[in-house]
């Protein structure tokens, strides 16, 4: 499927109004035979609507795109979407940053900053977010504040990645794929009907294997290796012509080692080897660190289509187990491990009104109710160097009842000119209990005795926030919209997961707010060949909640305290050109200055206890980002079929770590190259080639500062990979 198809399937009347959107000189162009490009539909604002004429920051990725650009998980689409910064301290922390806007905390009372979505259910646990991108409809990313329409505020921006659902006729395909590292998947799926006209069903599946990229010197082993698989089952139900019901079951498990670090900075003052050159070569003291993760969801999803409205219900429940050890100071030496479990449970209810048509006043109206419950034990094994210090263990436990109430009411004041009003009511309820204590067995070598730490604790506090929106938007003709709007977005307080003692255990961090003035400009021109997209925004934002390591006796625990203010600011920019009928390129830009205007907190290597960082960096806040797609697609009749041929660039400047901006908590500005070759029989058979990271660089994605043990460790992005892949559709 080349550019000129659409981003996914619609239905036959969505098809013709989108079409219809393209203009007189696009159908002038079609009967001389010419070529443009198709309308892409998202459902960024609860209906699907034509891309260039939503009056948000959203970019679009259809599965076809993803297919092409070898995306298999939520991190490889950072590059492609401007604004958004995506890094992983293990697969099961990922710290998710739109336009500066995230949270890296990663703790069983930690939430994110941006909303992920899966089919419409918010996925409220960052380790749940990591799961095989496969058989999808497409991925949407929502730029700044969210609110007035979907069920979780969050401050930075929402992820709603769309599946396939089942289809009314039989089909099916199965991609098999090997690579260097021994990598090895295979991904599939089947869908089609079950009764004629009332109920369809589908199947789809994946499985991922691939030895490790890191050399352990200590024993000879690779580690960071990968072992997934992911199952989902989807029931498509229309007993009436007015009413349809989609139920979905998803499953995922992981079991590989654990996400082994290396150590860029320090060598636990001169008892620990240095570090290598070979960023992909360390030596490990804890061999067996292991990550285990099982997830599973089920949704329900009921519409019933009204002639004024359509009633929308939503019902999802998520369930994350891990068990997780690791090599925490990353060196041959015993200094200190850590194992934790984790079980977290989620249910969302939302219930959803929305007037029938896009007419003179259209309006969306929802009720949302979210239960998270998580329980956690972390276990801190300091080794033979770290005298005087028993272990530690911290059992914690904490629970959110988020309620909210929201909507949206749009007027069409002339034929060009719509106005657009929102708000949105928040309520939250959180409770912590947490206990940490030695172990007998640790203390019992020290010839002491079991001691309490931190004796059990229950806290309780309460959140509430008013978030409105105002949007106006001009469509000057059918291919270009200019718009400007002001959005309040909140963030609820809460508890941090490793308290020094009763007093900080109970009391909360508190909420962040943000405040964000956006403008925009979006077209299309040269025959709808060309679509350029542009926003410019600034956001005050103030009480950012900001993770720092904080000294407690042989360890560094990591709190999360409320920076007073930041200011950020920034523009975008989105072009897709198709230069010919079978070349097109598609570039992006990301400008971004975000800054602390005033904080005090503190910080490790280069930053000190209580240091001002006004004036520097949010972390993981690039000022630039840039990508460039270049694809080339090729009828070739004599081999009945179709060459494919794409690469892409994505360049990311300087990224900080940490609020202290240290050089050794930092990465510098890099590019990684990636390609595909692709030849698609008619038949729907499929052969690629594939190359990620075709230069070898060698980046940070993620630091750590282990001030107490004079180290940085860190995530070494992944190396080059390349393979091969097959497959075949029905």
């Amino acid at each position: 499927m080349n550019k000129k198809t659409l981003i996914h399937k619609v239905s036959l009347t969505t098809l013709l109004a989108s079409l219809s959107m393209i203009g007189s000189q696009a159908s002038h162009a079609e009967e001389e035979g010419s070529f443009f490009l198709e309308e892409i539909v998202v459902t960024a604002q609860r209906r699907a609507e034509n891309l260039s004429r939503v009056p948000i920051a959203v970019s679009a990725f259809s599965g076809d795109d993803l297919k092409k650009a070898s995306i298999t998980e939520l991190s490889d689409i950072a590059g492609l979407a401007p604004g958004l910064y995506l890094s992983s301290y293990t697969t099961l922390s990922p710290q998710i940053f739109i336009r500066g806007i995230g949270s890296n905390d990663d703790g069983i009372t930690a939430e994110g900053a941006v909303g992920v979505y899966m089919d419409d259910v918010y996925v409220g646990r960052a380790s749940s977010a990591m799961f095989d991108l496969y058989d999808l409809e497409r991925i949407e990313v929502l730029r700044g504040p969210q609110g007035t329409l979907y069920g979780r505020n969050t401050n930075g921006g929402a992820i709603n990645i769309i599946t396939k659902k089942p289809s009314d006729i039989l089909e099916g395909g199965i991609t098999l794929e090997y690579g260097n590292f021994d990598q090895f998947s295979a991904k599939g799926y089947v869908s089609g009907p079950l009764v004629e006209g009332k109920a369809a069903g589908k199947i789809s599946g994946s499985y991922k294997k691939r030895d490790g990229w890191t050399l352990n010197t200590v024993d000879g082993s690779r580690v960071n290796d990968e072992n997934s698989t992911s199952l989902r089952g989807q029931l498509a139900l229309t007993p009436s012509e007015s009413v349809n019901i989609v139920l979905s079951m998803d499953y995922s498990s992981d079991d590989t080692t654990s996400s082994y670090k290396e150590v860029i900075f320090g060598s636990f003052f001169g008892f620990a080897a240095p570090e290598t050159p070979d960023r992909f070569s360390s030596a490990y003291n804890n061999t067996d660190a292991f990550v285990k993760r099982d997830i599973f969801g089920a949704s329900i999803k009921v519409n019933w289509d009204h002639e004024n409205f359509s009633l929308t219900s939503i019902s999802g429940y998520r369930n994350t187990d891990i068990h997780y050890t690791e090599d925490f100071d990353s060196t041959e030496l015993q200094i200190a491990d850590l194992e934790t479990t984790q079980e977290a449970e989620q249910f969302s209810q939302e219930i959803r009104l929305s007037s029938a048509s896009d007419g003179e006043l259209s309006w969306v109206a929802g009720l949302f109710y979210l239960r998270d419950k998580g329980r956690a034990t972390d276990l801190i094994d300091l080794g033979e160097f770290i005298i005087g210090f028993p272990d530690e263990v911290t059992e914690s436990e904490t629970q959110t009842d988020s309620y909210a109430a929201y909507g949206e009411l749009s007027y069409q004041v002339t034929d060009k000119f719509k106005a657009t009003v929102g708000l949105r009511y928040t309520y939250e309820e959180k409770s912590f209990q947490v206990e940490r204590f030695n172990p007998a067995a640790s203390v019992a070598l020290l010839g002491g005795f079991q001691t309490i730490l931190l004796p059990q604790i229950t806290s309780t506090a309460d959140f509430s926030d008013i978030s409105p929106r105002l949007v106006l938007n001009y469509q000057l003709n059918d291919d270009m919209l200019l718009y400007a709007s002001v959005t309040k977005g909140f963030k609820g307080g809460g508890f941090n997961n490793f308290p020094f003692d009763t007093a900080t255990a109970q009391i909360p961090f508190e909420a962040e707010k943000i405040t964000s003035y956006e403008a925009g400009f979006k077209s299309k021109f040269a025959d709808s060949r060309v679509r350029l997209n542009t926003s410019v925004f600034y956001y005050d934002y103030t009480d950012l909640q900001v993770r720092t390591n904080v000294p407690s006796g042989a360890l560094a625990l990591p709190q999360i305290r409320n920076a007073a203010a930041a200011k950020v600011y920034g523009g975008e920019v989105e072009m897709n050109a198709l230069l010919t009928e079978e070349l097109s390129i598609d570039l992006s830009y990301a400008f971004l200055h975000a800054t602390y205007t005033n904080f005090v907190g503190d910080a490790g290597i280069g930053g000190g206890i209580n240091a001002d960082f006004s004036g520097k960096f949010l972390s993981r806040a690039p000022k630039n980002t840039l990508s460039a797609v270049i694809e080339y697609d090729r009828e070739v009749p004599s081999l009945n079929g179709q060459i494919s041929v794409r690469a892409d660039a994505r360049y990311s400047s300087t990224v900080f770590f940490t609020p202290a901006n240290s050089d050794v908590l930092s990465q510098g500005g890099y590019t990684l190259l990636n390609a595909r070759i692709a030849y698609e029989n008619e038949n729907g058979w499929t052969i690629a080639l594939y190359g990620k990271n075709l230069t070898d660089k060698t980046y940070v994605a993620h630091a750590i500062d282990l001030l107490q043990f004079n180290l940085v460790t860190a995530e070494i992005g992944a190396p080059r990979q390349y393979g091969i892949s097959a497959s075949f559709n029905f």
